[in-house]
This record gives C-alpha cells, sequence and structure tokens, in this order.
C-alpha cells in the first residue's frame, strides 16, 4: 500500500459516513495491503439493491438489525503444541522461497520486487506479492500480503469488539499443526485472510484477493490464504529452530 492509500484508509477513518467513506467502499477492496486495516477499522459496507454502497453500524451488523453470533468468537484459539518465534521475520525474504513463488506463478516476487508496507493494526512488518504478467506464464489474478505480528496474538481476531465484524465470520483451521483462522472479508466478497497463531503475543496474517478484477465468492482466496499460509509456516519451520 503506498502513501496515497494509506491516506485514503486514514481519511475514511475520520469521515465515516461521509463521501470520501462511501468511495472507499465501493473501491477500496483493490488495496489489498489495506485488507487487515478494513477489516479493524472501519464500519461495514453492503452493497445496497441500486449496486451503490451502504454503511453498515459500528459493530459490523447492518444497521436496524443484530448480528448473528458464530461459535468460534465464544471459544479461545486451542493450545499450540509447538512455538515458532517470529522476531526478526522479513515478510518480504523469509516466508516463501525462489521455488514457492515459482510455483504460485507470483511474478511479483521473483519477477519483480514484491512491495513492503507497515502494518496500521500492529505495527508489523507487511509484503505483497502478486501474479500478475508472469514472463512466459499466463498470470493467476491473484495477490497476497502477509504481515507478521509480534505485538498480539491471534485470539485477538475473536476477543477484540473492534473487531466483532470479521470475527463472526471466523472459522477455526489448522496450519501445519497451528491453530488457525480462516476469515472471509465481512465487506468485500472476493477478499479473505489466515491468520496463524504461531506463538504467545505473535502470528502471521495472509491475505488474499484478486490482482486486478473483482470475483464473486471468496472461496477461492480463503484457499489461496490456507495454501500460502501453509507454504510460508513450511518455510519458516525449515530455516527457524
Amino acid at each position: 500500500m503506498d502513501a496515497e492509500d494509506g491516506d485514503h484508509v486514514d481519511a475514511a477513518m475520520n469521515q465515516r459516513g461521509s463521501r470520501a467513506y462511501l468511495s472507499l467502499c465501493a473501491t477500496g477492496r483493490h488495496l489489498v495491503a489495506a485488507a487487515a486495516v478494513l477489516l479493524l477499522a472501519l464500519p461495514s459496507c453492503a452493497v445496497g439493491r441500486a449496486g451503490g454502497p451502504v454503511a453498515d453500524s459500528a459493530d459490523g451488523g447492518t444497521s436496524g438489525t443484530s448480528a448473528p453470533s458464530n461459535p468460534v468468537s465464544a471459544y479461545p484459539m486451542p493450545p499450540r503444541t509447538r512455538d515458532l518465534d517470529l522476531t526478526g521475520v522479513d515478510p518480504c525474504t523469509d516466508l516463501l522461497t525462489d521455488a514457492q513463488l515459482r510455483e504460485l506463478v507470483y511474478d511479483v516476487g521473483y519477477q519483480s520486487r514484491p512491495g513492503r508496507s507497515t502494518s496500521g493494526i500492529h505495527g508489523g512488518p507487511g509484503c505483497t506479492f502478486s501474479s500478475s504478467t508472469p514472463l512466459g506464464r499466463e498470470g493467476r489474478n491473484i495477490s497476497v500480503l502477509f504481515n507478521v505480528a509480534t505485538t498480539e496474538g491471534a485470539e485477538v481476531w475473536l476477543t477484540d469488539p473492534a473487531r466483532y465484524a470479521s470475527a463472526r465470520l471466523a472459522r477455526p483451521a489448522t496450519v501445519e499443526g497451528f491453530p488457525a483462522l480462516v476469515v472471509p472479508h465481512p465487506r468485500f466478497v472476493d477478499s479473505c485472510m489466515a491468520v496463524v497463531d504461531t506463538a504467545d503475543d505473535q502470528y502471521l496474517l495472509v491475505a488474499s484477493e484478486p490482482d486486478h478484477t473483482n470475483d464473486t465468492s471468496s472461496d477461492r482466496y480463503c484457499a489461496e490464504a490456507e495454501r500460502v499460509a501453509t507454504m510460508a509456516i513450511q518455510t519458516l519451520s525449515a530455516t527457524r529452530r
């Protein structure tokens, strides 16, 4: 996410219900580096019958209705069988090998440099890879954002009231033996993330969405987030003992 994109997110956070906020709800879904920030920081956007965005209540439910409960959010993360320390991990260089990047056809990774960012939630480093226009291969039209968190635990995605809109959609998963959550975006139907609980006050987040077009379901992007998270944990497990 470049500085201009970050400015748009900040402006939207301070202008709920304004034209600027509604514009972000309509177009901001292309900002994969902002996906995790939007999950946490903004009230929900829904698509109205006329196709325009509609601002929802701050708890993620549509104004005038109560949000359904999610059994996942009622339970803590299950215990880990081991820890994987993420301190000092560079998400642009330490998570995916060159062979993995080529398997995923992430040309913005092996063909050109991925994009660095900083999480607006926990301040950890981020990095965006994508399959866009690989030389000699067909692009997959998909991108992922890594965030490395070392100042908060994965359980906050279930317990933080500010993240209720995402917590109520979360489903439990396991990534290479680590407890994880798979969370479809509460506003953008073609965006999803995986959150892997690696150690106390640490987690790896992988968010996925289309690279340059819209889609109608989160299924492909939830699968990509889990797949890439699995690869990243495999790489870290082999290099950080």
